[in-house]
C-alpha cells in the first residue's frame, strides 16, 4: 500500500473552503487503497474532520508563495525566499514520512511538490483556482508545469492557462464530488420545513437564496441585493435568504443598506455561515450565484443542483461548466448584469415547480460530478502517480547498498539518522543523541536523494521501551563495574578493559542505563580479546580496520569492507569513528564485502 501525504495550504477554524472540503473527499476516497495523511498548517476544523475519517493529521505551516496565483514580476524572488526559509522543514517531513507521492492543493502552495521533485518524490499539484491572464502568466503556469508530474485541476477552466501554453500533457481533471450520506437526503423535507418556519413562510411563499462561506465584495452580495428589490417589487410573496459570514464587514453594511424604506427589507433573512450546509439548501426554491470573478470550479452552485434547487448564475468559470453540464445553462447570465440576473430569476420562479423537475437536475448533477465519476478519475490519476512512484523507488534502490549500517548521516534538513538493519533510524531529538553517546562529529552530510532511497525506521529516543527504543550496537553500564555491548538483541558483557578498548571503545561511549534495564535484557555470550581473531560480528560491527600495510576496511555485521580513497575515508568519517589495528592473520580469516566508494549520488 503506497504512503501519500496531502497538503493544504490552510484550516480554517469554523468552516472549509472549497478546497479543503475537496481535500477531505480526497484523503477519503484515496485512503481506500493508500496510507494518507493530510498535512495542515494549524488546526481546524479540516484537520478535526479528516481525523474524525480516520485520515492521519501532520500540523507543519511553511510559506505560500501568491504571486504564482496572481502573476507578477516577484514571483522567482518570492519562490526563492520560501524555498530559503521552510524547505528544510518538509524535506525532513518526507525523510520521516516516507511518502510514494504528494500531493499539493492551489497554485499559491509550491513549496510541497518543489521540494519533493528535488529529493526524487513525484508529486501532484492541484490547481482548484483560476490564474489571471497578464505579462507574467507563462511564467507562473511554466513554473507549476515544471515542478509537478501531474497537474490536476479541479475544471477545464483551471486547465486552460496550461493548454494554452502548451502544457497540457501532464494536466487531468478531476472535478469535485460528494457523499449523500454526509447530507441525509432522508431529512431533506424535514429540514426544509423547519427552516421556513423559521422565516415564517407559508406554503405559497418562495425562498431564494445566496450562500457564501465569506461575504466579500467578488461574491456578490450587492449584485443580489440589487435583483432582490426588483424581484420583491414585481413577487410580493417571495423572500430572500442571505447565509454567510461577514468577514468584509463594512461591504456587508454597504449591501444591506441598500435595503433601507424598501417593504422588501422584511422579507429579508440572514444567518451566518452553516458548516451543515444540508440544513439550508432545501429550504431554498431558487439559489444564486453572482460571483464577480472566475471561479475554479464553483461548489455552491454544484450544491444546489445536489439539492435539487433551481441557480441562476453568472457565466463565470467553472461555474458554467458546472451548470452547462447539468443542462441548467440556459439559467447563465453575462457577468456584472443584475438586472439579466434579475430576469433569470423571474424566470425561474415563474416556472410551475414539478418534483419530477428537481430529481432530473440532481440527477444530471450525479451523472456528471457524482462519486462514480470522481473514483473513475482518481482511480486514473492514482495509478499513473503509483507507477511512478515504483519506478522512482526502482531507480534509487541500488543506492542503499553504497554506504554501510553504523554510520550516522544527514541530508539538508537537521533531522540525523543511523543506519541500522536498511533503515534510517531518526533521533527523537538532542537529548536522546548525545544520551547514547553518538558525536556530532561523526555525522556524514548526504544527498537527500542518497537519503531518500532508505526506508525511514523507527525513532532512537531515551523514552520508550529500550529494545525498540534504542540502537543496536552502543556500549552501556549499569552501576555496576560491567560494560556491555548491546547488540540489540542481547545484552554481552566485554570480559576485561583490555577487550573493551581490542575493539575501539572509549568510556566516553558508553550509556549509563538504570539496572532494572540491564537485568531485564536477555544475556548473551562474553567478549574477549579473542573475540576479534574468530570473527566475531557483533562487536566488529561499526569498526574502522587498519592493517599494517595500510589498507582500511570498515566492519559491518562481520564482514570487511574496503574504504576505497581518502575521500570517501572523509566523507564517512572514519576519523572520527571507532578504530582497531588488525593483523595479517586477521585480515585473512575475515569475510569482505563490497568495497565502500565516493559516490556523487552522496
Amino acid at each position: 500500500m503506497k504512503t501519500v501525504l496531502l497538503f493544504s495550504h490552510i484550516c480554517c477554524a469554523g468552516y472549509m473552503t472549497g478546497a479543503e472540503k475537496y481535500l477531505l473527499l480526497l484523503a477519503g476516497e484515496l485512503s481506500r487503497t493508500h496510507r494518507c495523511t493530510i498535512v495542515v498548517p494549524n488546526e481546524g476544523m479540516l484537520a478535526q474532520k479528516a481525523r474524525a475519517a480516520g485520515v492521519g493529521v501532520i500540523v507543519q505551516n511553511f510559506g505560500k508563495v501568491v504571486s504564482l496565483w496572481r502573476p507578477s514580476p516577484s514571483m522567482p524572488q518570492d519562490m526563492r525566499a520560501v524555498i530559503d526559509a521552510d524547505a528544510a522543514k518538509l524535506t525532513q517531513l518526507y525523510h520521516l514520512h516516507d511518502p510514494d507521492w504528494v500531493a499539493a492543493i492551489t497554485a499559491v502552495n509550491p513549496l510541497p511538490a518543489v521540494t519533493a521533485r528535488r529529493i526524487g518524490i513525484p508529486a501532484a499539484w492541484i490547481i482548484s483556482e483560476v490564474i489571471p491572464q497578464n505579462a507574467h502568466t507563462e511564467a507562473s503556469v511554466r513554473f507549476i508545469a515544471g515542478h509537478a508530474d501531474r497537474i490536476v485541476g479541479i475544471s477545464e477552466t483551471v486547465l486552460a492557462p496550461f493548454r494554452r501554453f502548451g502544457l497540457a500533457e501532464r494536466a487531468r481533471l478531476i472535478a469535485p464530488s460528494w457523499r449523500d450520506s454526509e447530507f441525509n437526503p432522508s431529512l431533506w423535507e424535514h429540514w426544509r420545513q423547519t427552516m421556513r418556519n423559521r422565516f415564517g413562510l407559508g406554503g405559497g411563499s418562495r425562498l431564494v437564496g445566496f450562500l457564501a462561506a465569506d461575504l466579500v465584495p467578488h461574491k456578490g452580495l450587492h449584485h443580489f441585493v440589487q435583483l432582490a428589490l426588483e424581484i420583491g417589487r414585481a413577487m410580493p410573496d417571495v423572500h430572500f435568504l442571505v447565509c454567510g459570514n461577514a468577514t468584509d464587514g463594512g461591504y456587508v453594511s454597504r449591501c444591506f443598506a441598500m435595503l433601507r424604506g424598501s417593504p422588501v427589507a422584511a422579507r429579508f433573512h440572514r444567518l451566518p455561515f452553516i458548516p451543515a450546509i444540508q440544513t439550508v439548501y432545501p429550504a431554498l426554491d431558487v439559489l444564486v450565484v453572482p460571483s464577480l470573478i472566475e471561479e475554479g470550479f464553483g461548489m455552491t452552485a454544484l450544491e444546489g443542483l445536489i439539492f435539487g434547487r433551481r441557480v441562476a448564475a453568472y457565466r463565470t468559470g467553472g461555474i458554467t461548466e458546472i451548470l452547462s453540464a447539468a443542462g441548467e445553462g440556459a439559467a447563465l447570465v453575462a457577468a456584472g448584469n443584475p438586472g439579466k440576473l434579475a430576469g433569470a430569476v423571474l424566470e425561474l420562479l415563474q416556472r410551475p415547480w414539478r418534483p419530477e423537475e428537481d430529481a432530473k437536475r440532481r440527477k444530471a448533477a450525479v451523472r456528471r460530478f457524482g462519486l462514480e465519476a470522481y473514483r473513475r478519475r482518481l482511480k486514473a490519476v492514482s495509478a499513473e502517480l503509483d507507477d511512478l512512484a515504483r519506478r522512482k523507488r526502482a531507480d534509487i534502490r541500488p543506492l542503499r547498498s553504497l554506504l554501510p549500517d553504523g554510520l550516522l548521516v544527514k541530508g539538508s534538513a537537521p533531522a540525523v539518522y543511523l543506519l541500522e538493519r536498511g533503515f534510517k533510524r531518526p533521533f527523537a531529538d538532542g537529548e536522546s543523541f548525545h544520551f547514547y553517546r553518538f558525536r556530532p562529529g561523526r555525522i556524514a552530510v548526504v544527498d537527500d536523494r542518497w537519503l531518500r532511497a532508505v526506508p525511514t525506521g523507527t525513532p532512537i529516543s531515551r523514552e520508550g521501551r529500550f529494545v525498540t527504543s534504542s540502537p543496536a550496537f552502543i556500549a552501556v553500564k549499569g552501576t555496576g563495574p560491567s560494560v556491555y555491548l548491546w547488540t540489540g538483541k542481547v545484552l554481552r558483557p566485554f570480559v576485561s578493559s583490555a577487550a573493551f578498548a581490542r575493539f575501539g571503545y572509549r568510556i566516553s561511549d558508553v550509556a549509563s542505563v538504570p539496572d532494572s534495564i540491564i537485568a531485564a535484557l536477555p544475556k548473551g555470550g562474553p567478549i574477549n580479546e579473542r573475540s576479534l581473531a574468530a570473527g566475531d560480528a557483533d562487536p566488529l560491527h561499526g569498526l574502522f580496520c587498519r592493517t599494517a600495510g595500510g589498507g582500511v576496511y570498515y566492519a559491518e555485521y562481520g564482514r570487511l569492507r574496503p574504504i576505497a580513497d581518502e575521500r570517501t575515508w572523509r566523507m564517512i568519517k572514519g576519523d572520527q569513528g571507532r578504530t582497531a589495528e588488525i593483523s595479517s592473520d586477521e585480515l585473512a580469516r575475515l569475510p569482505k564485502g563490497p568495497a565502500i566508494r565516493f559516490s556523487p549520488q552522496f
